[in-house]
């Protein structure tokens, strides 16, 4: 199994699963994010959301960049990643901010 089913599985039916799920390009039924995301000068994360009664929501509240980098290293240490696949995590979750008007970036490093 590889690491990104491992993912999948222990964060499914909760946020962190449907923000891998997005940043993955999987897709998944609502719940679920539907764009990248973009960090706001305040440091609080945002992405287009579709909910359980399939009512889309524009720039919905994911959190703060501070806890999406928590429980993206939470999540690796879980799985205890191998190097490369931490790095790659990283990288997806990474790329799955579109912008960042904070300038602060997420700041994940391996």
């Amino acid at each position: 199994m590889s690491w990104k089913t491992k993912a999948l599985a222990a964060t499914k039916g909760s946020q962190f699963g449907a923000v891998l799920s997005s940043a993955f390009n999987k897709k998944i039924k609502a719940p679920c994010f539907t764009s990248k995301a973009i960090i706001t000068s305040d440091g609080y994360v945002q992405a287009n959301f579709v909910d359980k009664i399939g009512v889309a929501r524009n720039s919905a509240f994911v959190g703060s960049a501070t806890d999406l980098v928590r429980n993206t290293r939470g999540l690796a240490d879980y799985l205890k990643l191998a190097a490369e696949d931490r790095k790659e995590l990283f990288a997806v979750i990474t790329d799955w901010i579109a912008l960042d008007y904070s300038g602060r970036g997420l700041g994940l490093g391996a």
